[in-house]
This record gives structure tokens, C-alpha cells and sequence, in this order.
């Protein structure tokens, strides 16, 4: 009787070492045919199946759900269910302690014993949070490090004996996950116990200068905004996108109000917060492997006027009016500037605008804050030739693990063209208010002859944040977002 053949992860994709065990297309037990597919695997780029080399009966190995090792073995292909595991009980108790075990998942074979030697490679309890890690799959074979997980090794002395029968072994399994304990299967000493908290943040630099200098604290502020921001350089796969708003020239004949500059910001924030519930990879955030997509849209705003940078956020922005937005970041600026923003007004933001375009700033690199997937940067308009029309910048900063570069263009893409909206209609409308009194949106005050000429129309609804008591007219851009 032939030894059942070993199914092993391929290696499709050369940049990665782990792969997701997305879903299983048969069961134990189930008579497959050759090129017949046994499961869909995820890599960093596609998903592919994984076809039988020979007809039989499987019997898996990984779970479904969980990350496993490029090589590692997928599943069996035997005679029967008892052949199978009476090829991996002897390959057990006959060649090596570390040979593959039966899933723990999967009920072995009637008649069939555990051997002693596999009750040391029990993987740990899953921790509260789910959590798709290959050490949490079933035993598979000799103990591998990562070379991350072994540098953290060597630097707090532990033994790779220690962790032996664990398959690969991570930094997060060294320390439980980022909570700065030994996974609970792993021997511990008084000392290592102590050892390992301090190895969750790198070690700081110490420099070495002979040039006389003096030595200040960091402000608090700063030392809670390095926080926050240094988890997009430690944790996330940052990547960033930008695409230039042209801006139409301004007519002397109707110059840019007092109000330009809050109205066009309480833009950015009203159309940002309606995109939000169209592109919610932007208002998410990533941790232990899964994706958290926030209920509310909570558009933080940062400000930075000579006291330090804060963060007010508008809490349901996509739900709130232009008139609204544009009296709440009114009222921001001045409790900024009298210290009297409260905790309450700085927290709970999922998603986050940063605007330097009064800085004379044109483009520049946001910093995604922590808890969130995005950040959009704001510059300040430019021009190619002295005589020639001006534009500026809108940069989105994401977390590549959950979003992508096309995504971001088109939520960018869609964006400028609903400011540009709102930037047209509001010269509009100060046209009409002043001398032709002609209908307008009362969202984004763009004219009837502008709604008219984007093939629009303006519609009469109900909206007491706008018309106390009664009804008001509103563009077919800015219902998109209702």
C-alpha cells in the first residue's frame, strides 16, 4: 500500500512566506480526483486554488481561517482516512516528535492514538481577539524562528529550546501578541517574564556628541502626539496618493469674501464625510489581522495656530450641513485659541484633515494617527507660470493593508470635483445674492445657472438645520451625500 502524498503550500507569490488558508472546497473524508481544487489560498496579491496531485481520500492539516507557512503541508491525499493516520502515527513515533500531526480541528480516525510526544506541541489558547497567526494552527513540524523573532531571542536571552515543537515562531508570539507576556504553553522564568514588556518598544537610540549643547523635556503634547503618529511608521503599511485641483481664476469683479477660507474648509469636511460612507477603507482601522470599519464618520481637523497641534473632530459629519460645519469649525478655532477645547471635542475621530495651504505649504507627507486608516493633507496653491492658472494639492495618506492606489485616486478624483463645486457655486452665489437674487443650493450655494450647466438640478426638501421649520433648495451634488 502506497504512503499517502503530502499536499504543500506552492509558492506563487515570491514576497511572501505566509499565506491565508482562505476556505476549504472539500471535508475530511471526501474522494477527490486529480486537478480537483482542495481549498482557496490568499496571498499579498490574489487568491488562488490549490488542486489534488492524485485521486483519494483528504484529510486536512491547516484550518481554514488561519496563516500557515509557504511549504508547510496542506493536507493528505490516501487510500482511506484510517491509512492516513496510521501514516502519521508511525511517522510520529518512528521518525521524529516534530513529524505532521492530525489537525486538532479534525477528530482523528476511530482506533487511533495520540502519541506522547504530541502533547507538546498543544498550540496556545486564541486570545480575545481573533487573531489569523500561524502559530495558532495545528503542530507542524521542527521549530523555525523569523530573523525578527530571533534577534528579540538572543536580546533578552531566552532559549530556543524553550519553544520547541511550535512550528514558526513571531515576534507577536514571543509576546503574546503585542501584551508583553509569554505565550501560556512557553516555560517562563521570574526573570524572562520581566525581561519581556520592555522589548515591545525599540530601544532608543543614545547619541553620542561632543558639541556643548542643553537639554529641555519634551513638552507633553508632543510626547502624546509621537504616540499617536508613530504608529503609522511602526504598524501600518503606509502608502500615499495626490492629485492636483486646478482652481478656476478668481473675477475681480466678486473677490474672495472674509468667509472664503472657513467656507471652503467646512467643504473639504461636509464632502470628506459623505466620500467616507462610500470608501469605508478609509474610515477603518487594522489590528491583529482584521479590519475594523467604523459606524460613525468623526472628521478630525487638525489646528496648529502657535499653541500646539490639536485635533478637534466634528462627530457625525456626514449627517451635519455646510452651515453647520462651517459654525462648528468656527467655534473650534476659538476654543483653540483660548485653551478651552475639551477631551470630548479631541477624541473619537476615524478619519483625519491636516491644512497647510495658509502655510504656504504645497505639498507635504501626513502622518496617519492611531485607531484610523487615513489622512488627507491639504496644500496651498501654486502656479507653473507667473500669468498662469493656479492649483493645489490634495494628498491622501492610507493603510496599504486594507486599502490600494486605485482606490484612493478615485475617492481623491471624486473629491475634487465636488470642491470644485462648491468653489464655483459659491462665486456664484455671491453673484446672485447681490445682484440677480437667483436660487441657489443652500448646501454648497452653487447657482441654478451653474446646476443647470453640470446637467443638475436643485431640489426643494426638508431641512430644519438649514430653514428652521421649513424647507430649502439643494444641488444634485450635494444630495449625493444625503
Amino acid at each position: 500500500m502506497p504512503d499517502p502524498i503530502a499536499v504543500r503550500i506552492p509558492h506563487e507569490n515570491v514576497n511572501d512566506n505566509l499565506v491565508l488558508i482562505q476556505s476549504w472546497l472539500v471535508k475530511d473524508g471526501d474522494t477527490v480526483t486529480a486537478e480537483q481544487p482542495l481549498a482557496e489560498v490568499e496571498t499579498s496579491k490574489a487568491t488562488f486554488e490549490v488542486p489534488s496531485p492524485v485521486a483519494g481520500v483528504v484529510k486536512t492539516i491547516v484550518r481554514d481561517g488561519t496563516e500557515a507557512p509557504v511549504g508547510d503541508v496542506l493536507c493528505y491525499i490516501g487510500d482511506s482516512l484510517e491509512d492516513i493516520a496510521a501514516f502519521l502515527k508511525s511517522t510520529t513515533t518512528t521518525v521524529s516528535p516534530a513529524a505532521p500531526q492530525i489537525s486538532a480541528a479534525a477528530p482523528a480516525a476511530a482506533g487511533t492514538a495520540v502519541a506522547p510526544s504530541a502533547a507538546n506541541v498543544t498550540p496556545p489558547a486564541p486570545s480575545a481577539m481573533p487573531v489569523r497567526s500561524a502559530s495558532a494552527a495545528a503542530p507542524r513540524g521542527q521549530t523555525r524562528f523569523s530573523q525578527k523573532a530571533r534577534e528579540l531571542l538572543q536580546a533578552q536571552g531566552l532559549k530556543e529550546a524553550d519553544f520547541a515543537n511550535r512550528g514558526l515562531v513571531r515576534v507577536q508570539d514571543l509576546l503574546g501578541n503585542g501584551q508583553g507576556e509569554l505565550p501560556a504553553k512557553a516555560p517562563t522564568t521570574a526573570a524572562t517574564t520581566a525581561a519581556i514588556p520592555s522589548a515591545a518598544p525599540p530601544a532608543a537610540t543614545q547619541v553620542v556628541t561632543s558639541v556643548p549643547h542643553r537639554k529641555e523635556s519634551l513638552p507633553r503634547s508632543k510626547r502624546f502626539e509621537g504616540k499617536l503618529l508613530s504608529w503609522s511608521v511602526r504598524d501600518a503599511l503606509r502608502s500615499a496618493v495626490t492629485v492636483a485641483v486646478p482652481r478656476k481664476a478668481a473675477d475681480p469683479a466678486t473677490p474672495r469674501d472674509a468667509t472664503y477660507a472657513e467656507k471652503f474648509s467646512a467643504a473639504v469636511v461636509f464632502e470628506c464625510a459623505r466620500l467616507l460612507r462610500k470608501y469605508p477603507v478609509f474610515n477603518c482601522f487594522c489590528q491583529a489581522g482584521e479590519v475594523h470599519y467604523y459606524d460613525q464618520v468623526n472628521v478630525g481637523y487638525a489646528l496648529d495656530a502657535g499653541r500646539g497641534l490639536k485635533v478637534p473632530v466634528f462627530v457625525d459629519a456626514d449627517k451635519k450641513s455646510m452651515s453647520a460645519l462651517v459654525d462648528e469649525r468656527r467655534q473650534f478655532l476659538v476654543d483653540y485659541l483660548t485653551d478651552e477645547l475639551t477631551p470630548a471635542s479631541l477624541s473619537s475621530g476615524t478619519f483625519t484633515i491636516t491644512d497647510l495651504s495658509s502655510a504656504g505649504v504645497y505639498t507635504f507627507d501626513p502622518l496617519i494617527s492611531e485607531g484610523q486608516s487615513a489622512i488627507l493633507g491639504v496644500g496651498s496653491e501654486f502656479s507653473l507660470t507667473p500669468s498662469g492658472p493656479s492649483s493645489y494639492q490634495l494628498i491622501l495618506a492610507f493603510d496599504h493593508r486594507i486599502g490600494d492606489g486605485r482606490t484612493a485616486a478615485a475617492f481623491l478624483n471624486e473629491l475634487k470635483l465636488r470642491v470644485q463645486a462648491h468653489e464655483e457655486g459659491t462665486a456664484a452665489a455671491r453673484v446672485a445674492a447681490t445682484v440677480k437674487q437667483e436660487a441657489h443650493c443652500s448646501q454648497c450655494f452653487i447657482s441654478a445657472a451653474e446646476v443647470r450647466a453640470q446637467r443638475g438640478f436643485l431640489v426643494q426638501v426638508v431641512d430644519g438645520q438649514n430653514t428652521p421649520g421649513g424647507s430649502s433648495l439643494v444641488c444634485t451634488t450635494c444630495l449625493q451625500g444625503w
